[in-house]
């Protein structure tokens, strides 16, 4: 029997990770077969080794590629097919296989995330990234964690934060009106991210089983 996908999304610091991980320890406890993993799935280092050894890109000190994208003004579909790439990795060695032999992968992040933050910033056609992406197989649920903007910059406040080219108040609107809108359409489950991270557990798992997928 094959297994299944679930996505968690949501805006940074909506707590979509901590609900991942959460959602996997419950399923665990409960006896089935879990995968938690994550994207990027490889954080990039192999992918932004491979542009500065081309020389596309010369003279970063760190594996952090997302910084290094950053520093060097990649061109938007550089981006999309960095990330798909990345993507491809994480299908092939991860998710395919694991559902495969009947488990249940639980992923923070995928491809809504693509189509969202680089539909926005990168100004590129959403079908044109569902299409780069078109390899990837569809989750039976995406889990969106739905988070005031505002109150997630102040959860950030202070922090040294990797992806700080997003860490600005109308950019987290954006994104998470983005959200919104693609959960409507495509019947996402949506969850309020403002509750106690007990209460907001409990809504997922109630929304997952009502789907009959846990």
């Amino acid at each position: 029997m094959a297994g299944i996908l679930i996505d968690f999304e949501g805006i940074d610091a909506s707590g979509k990770s901590t609900q991942a991980r959460l959602l996997a320890g419950k399923l665990k406890e409960e006896g089935k077969s879990v995968v938690l993993t994550k994207e990027p799935f490889m954080e990039l280092p192999a992918l932004a080794t491979i542009l500065a050894g081309a020389q596309a890109i010369t003279g970063f000190k760190d594996d952090d590629a997302l910084l290094t994208m950053q520093k060097h003004a990649l061109a938007p579909q550089t981006d999309v097919f960095l990330f798909a790439a990345d993507r491809a990795e994480h299908v092939n060695k991860v998710i395919s296989p694991s559902i495969a032999e009947g488990k249940i992968v639980i992923t923070d992040r995928y491809y809504p995330s693509s189509i969202v933050y680089q539909s926005i910033f990168g100004g590129l056609p959403e079908e044109w990234i569902r299409q780069v992406n078109s390899f990837a197989p569809v989750p039976e649920a995406i889990v969106l964690i739905d988070i005031d903007a505002g109150k997630a910059m102040e959860r950030v406040a202070g922090e040294k934060r990797r992806l700080a080219r997003f860490d600005v108040l109308e950019k987290q609107e954006k994104i998470r009106g983005a959200y919104l809108r693609l959960a409507e359409k495509e019947k996402w489950v949506v969850v309020g991210g403002e509750s106690s991270v007990e209460e907001v557990h409990e809504k997922i798992v109630a929304a997952l089983k009502e789907r009959k997928l846990i």
